[in-house]
């Protein structure tokens, strides 16, 4: 794996933590 792929694969993990934790704070918002 290439430095660039390693790049784009750990800003895929951040984007989708974040996503996660903004779903979970809007099913929190909900109830």
């Amino acid at each position: 794996m290439s430095l660039e792929q390693l790049k784009a694969c750990l800003a895929k993990v951040k984007a989708d933590t974040s996503l996660q934790e903004n779903l979970r704070g809007a099913a929190d918002s909900m109830q």
